[in-house]
């Protein structure tokens, strides 16, 4: 069994800055491992969106309250 994330489609997690470069190395690697006799799995991986290193914003604590601990 082989699983690939949809940010291995972006190449982020292949660390490809290329996307086209990415899928072409996603699609190697799916290949191989079918021709082996592998089931070929995709996930996606949500980003947490209350890292600003994710997307620049932190979203959550722009939406949620602060929690009261």
């Amino acid at each position: 069994m082989v699983g690939l994330d949809t940010l291995t489609l972006t190449g982020k997690e292949l660390g490809i800055a290329d996307s086209g470069q990415a899928m072409a190395k996603a699609v190697v690697i799916s290949r191989d491992a079918a021709r082996q006799g592998a089931i070929i799995t995709l996930s996606a991986h949500m980003p947490n969106f209350d890292s600003p290193n994710e997307h620049g914003t932190p979203c959550i604590s722009l939406v949620l309250p602060a929690p009261s601990l």
